[in-house]
């Protein structure tokens, strides 16, 4: 027999998987033609970059012509907005996360790559859009969410993109808008008269209590933001010029003036600059708040110990330490701030000088409340030459996308502002104050020394 004569059952098998096959391509085809009709009223798939848009576009929703009366008489948390916000920033900082993988050398030596979600952001200033919303703080509550936007985008954003105006002027703005509404906003001062020597020498963070509760929390979070920017640029202290462009002798104070009327006066005359005077307005927001109570004041000594590593650092520091010295004159600013908290204090008979005596006892100045300041600057330098510090931003950008909420949680935001609202309500001891100048006074000149040894 052949090999090559069929059988009657290889001709019955080979009929059958003809018909399968047959059944099998009409099954094919028909899968195909469902997958083509699902693209065509599907689309593709979304890109970051649409799904940025699709945020942004969600968030302009709300501001149509036809919606203007109903957005005025919402809050924010009543809104989508925040939603929207936040899945604005995961986008970014996925897209950042991607690129994250050089250097800060690297990153400020070679041409900047824009991934598709930043060039958007940058082309059609989103950023000085949302400055606008801030503005007018409709739905109620809008400016705080977007100030929080600015702080989480600055900490993550890659530093060469600081120089961009498209983020650099919003940036101001933001920061300028916030400390307009903080320092307009009435108060309540705890002891002693509206206007009275406590807050004209102190500042108007101390003994003194803003009644609004949005502008307690805007104050906090306008810190925070100056903070979170002079930590980035601690990362390369060249680019202090972004924000400090001062030039000497531009102002001159009366040396019967006090330091921080001075610097009151001074930021009071660049409130209609737009492109001039950042560093006094900065300088003037942290030196207000020094002594102000809970976290608030926290940032702002945090902030000026900030402010002045990175002032020192550059390699041309001279002028910027003349401008901390000369004209914002912050050394002089707590030199007041202790003599004036010092002659408040009760005095007794004086303790006998021994060596075992203390030179402020407690029978001299009473028990202290608060706990010393943390010392930031150890012996070693921190910084040198404006050498640019290691920073990992991937780890950053983990951090932040691994947070479950970053502005949307309605619970979370209202903790957050509770404990900033409940510290604001207390009130520095003038020992304690007066300590606090004292050490932050040591805290600067030992960021001075390690910057020049």
């Amino acid at each position: 027999m052949s090999f090559f004569t069929n059988s009657p059952h290889q001709g019955a098998s080979n009929r059958r998987a003809s018909r399968h096959l047959g059944a099998s391509g009409m099954f094919d085809r028909m899968r195909t033609l469902v997958d083509n009709v699902t693209e065509a009223f599907d689309g593709p798939a979304q890109t970051r970059k649409d799904r940025l848009l699709d945020n942004w576009m969600r968030i302009q929703e709300y501001y149509t012509p036809q919606r203007q009366d109903d957005i005025c008489k919402l809050s924010v948390t009543d809104t989508t907005i925040p939603h929207h916000m936040e899945g604005m920033l995961r986008e970014l900082a996925h897209e950042i996360l991607d690129g994250a993988q050089i250097s800060i050398d690297e990153a400020l030596a070679q041409p900047l790559e824009f991934g598709a979600c930043m060039e958007y952001l940058l082309q059609y200033h989103v950023l000085s859009d949302l400055v606008d919303l801030a503005e007018r703080d409709v739905p109620r509550g809008m400016r705080k969410y977007v100030v929080r936007f600015f702080d989480y985008f600055t900490s993550v954003i890659p530093l060469g993109l600081l120089p961009e105006s498209a983020i650099r002027l919003p940036l101001v703005a933001i920061m300028r808008q916030c400390l307009q509404i903080v320092e307009t906003s009435p108060r309540t001062v705890v002891n002693g008269p509206v206007g009275g020597p406590t807050e004209h020498r102190l500042g108007r963070g101390y003994h003194s209590i803003m009644n609004e509760r949005a502008a307690v929390v805007l104050c906090h979070d306008l810190l925070q933001l100056i903070v979170t920017l002079f930590t980035r640029l601690r990362e390369h202290s060249s680019m202090v010029y972004l924000f400090f462009d001062w030039t000497n002798g531009e102002m001159v104070a009366s040396n019967s003036e006090l330091a921080v009327a001075a610097l009151r006066s001074a930021s009071s005359e660049y409130t209609a600059h737009s492109v001039r005077g950042h560093e006094l307005f900065i300088v003037h927001t942290i030196v207000e708040y020094l002594l102000a109570p809970g976290a608030t004041g926290q940032l702002a000594r945090e902030a000026l110990v900030l402010v002045v590593q990175v002032l020192a650092a550059p390699e041309d520091a001279e002028r910027f330490v003349a401008f901390l010295l000369d004209q914002a004159r912050v050394v002089e600013v707590l030199v007041e701030h202790m003599s004036y908290l010092h002659a408040q204090m009760p005095m007794f008979r004086p303790v006998p000088r021994t060596p075992a005596s203390a030179v402020f006892g407690d029978a001299y100045a009473g028990p202290r409340r608060m706990a010393p300041l943390d010392r930031r600057v150890q012996n070693e330098r921190d910084i040198k030459g404006g050498r640019a510090q290691r920073v990992d931003i991937g780890a950053r950008l983990r951090h932040l996308l691994a947070q479950p909420s970053l502005l949307r949680a309605r619970a979370t935001q209202d903790q957050r502002e509770s404990r900033i609202l409940a510290a604001a309500r207390t009130a520095l001891k003038h020992v304690d104050a007066f300590f606090v100048c004292w050490e932050l006074l040591d805290e600067i000149a030992a960021v001075a020394h390690n910057e020049h040894v």
